[in-house]
């Protein structure tokens, strides 16, 4: 079974102080984890978010104390992670926290028989016993759906800080917006186009995920449902939207295969590391078949479903970086809010691709800046579809003859926050359609060659 979560913290809000750290220092170490200050957000249903969580998780904490034993619901969450270690194997570890042998029997004689950690020993401590009793239990970070490593391919790796936003409220009850930054690093490979432009492709580790909105989802769509299992084989796709530079030297050094292309069709120039833009659902797939031929990769465009989940990077939140968004973390019209957001600045224009930090996977620009092409045709829900990441076709997967809308997916430098969620989907532009709102990203599958 493929879960979406490593770990699930269940606990007393009183004792946020102890387990925002310890959540913290988890991802830090490249797990994923389910904490009510990361996964849930304003409006969402509390059982239910917490049902998901357990449901989507592989390990479960429970940190015991006093304050915890006083709440009348602990004992759902307990029988809920208790069941699933009895029918799927989840390992449960319980985490003493200002709390003594006898008063935890009186609670749970099961959970006092368990092996414990026990926060006297301090965090650091503890997040050592709970990663000895994940690997011991086979659960390894850094996505535990990841395919083992071939050690036959070595990929050089790159370092990058990711930002997560936390809601927090000061002595006057106003929200406050906290960034909070996690190191990270990724494999990636270097395409070189000629004349010192390169394509650099980040390496996205396969693996299970929800793709879709929850109906609680602030402003979600119906379009968005029946939120739905998908598996995506590993497969590598562009750091960065197609920039202006890179465009240009594959238009000019490479012959036509279907169209002819303009070698500077943006709108916006003056920097070679602006996106480009203007370019139809057809412009891109030709540029993807010319640089197929230049480089001897079959470089495409994304389905529907790997763009999701390259985009949620193991998230489930309405963004990458939490239930909200700022004018600091993505280009879009932050005149307008989501969520316990503020008002920002408004550019009016793309910004160069690289501008903010990245999500956990290291693609940048996922949301905002420019909407990105997918090949799939559009539907209005997800009833039927493919539950393997390919795209789906009604029934011509002859690319150069498609006709109608394709899917257009992360919102634009003009579009309001909720066009920019991980889950929203465009769907009444034509593919012949050209706008300085839409650009594309590559991807390419891993080992595949023309």
């Amino acid at each position: 079974m493929n879960y979406e979560h490593d770990i699930f913290i269940s606990h007393a809000s009183e004792d946020k102080d102890f387990v925002r750290p310890l959540a913290e220092k988890l991802q830090n170490e490249r797990y994923r984890v389910w904490y009510d200050e990361f996964s849930l957000t304003v409006g969402d249903n509390l059982s239910e978010s917490i049902n998901k969580g357990l449901s989507e998780s592989r390990f479960g904490i429970i940190v015991i104390s006093p304050n915890f034993i006083s709440k009348p619901w602990p004992k759902y969450e307990l029988e809920g992670l208790t069941q699933k270690e009895i029918k799927f194997g989840k390992v449960i570890l319980p985490i003493w926290h200002n709390v003594s042998y006898q008063k935890v029997f009186e609670f749970s004689p099961i959970i006092a028989g368990k092996l414990a950690s026990n926060t006297s020993k301090g965090l650091d401590k503890v997040v050592e016993e709970i990663i000895a009793a994940l690997r011991k239990a086979g659960v390894n970070s850094n996505f535990i759906n990841q395919p083992k490593e071939n050690p036959s391919l070595k990929l050089p790796t790159f370092d990058f800080q990711t930002v997560k936003l936390s809601v927090e409220r000061d002595s006057s009850g106003k929200s406050i917006i906290k960034s909070n930054f996690y190191d990270n690093q990724a494999n990636y490979s270097i395409e070189d186009l000629g004349f010192g432009v390169k394509l650099e492709m980040v390496e996205i580790p396969g693996g299970t995920f929800l793709m879709g909105a929850y109906d609680h989802e602030e402003e979600s769509r119906d379009s968005e449902r029946p939120v739905h299992h998908v598996t995506v084989p590993t497969f590598f796709m562009g750091k960065y939207t197609i920039t202006q530079e890179q465009w240009d030297r594959v238009v000019s050094s490479c012959p036509p295969v279907n169209r002819d292309l303009k070698p500077r069709p943006s709108r916006f120039k003056g920097n070679n590391h602006l996106p480009v833009e203007q370019v139809s659902w057809y412009d891109a797939v030709e540029f993807c078949a010319r640089l197929s031929q230049k480089t001897s990769r079959n470089y495409r465009l994304p389905s529907e479903a790997e763009w999701e989940y390259a985009c949620r990077a193991g998230t489930t939140t309405p963004f990458y970086f939490g239930g909200t968004i700022t004018d600091q973390v993505a280009n879009y019209n932050a005149t307008y809010i989501y969520g316990n957001g503020s008002k920002g600045n408004y550019r009016s224009q793309t910004t160069p691709v690289g501008s903010f930090r990245p999500n956990y996977f290291g693609l940048y620009d996922m949301h905002g800046n420019l909407w990105e092409w997918c090949l799939d045709d559009w539907h209005d829900n997800y009833k039927g579809a493919p539950t393997d990441g390919t795209p789906w076709f009604d029934n011509n997967d002859d690319l150069f003859q498609k006709q109608g809308c394709a899917v257009l997916r992360g919102g634009s430098w003009s579009d309001i926050p909720k066009n920019c969620r991980s889950a929203f989907r465009l769907n009444y532009f034509r593919r012949d359609l050209i706008a300085f709102i839409i650009g594309f990203r590559v991807v390419c599958a891993v080992g595949r060659s023309l």
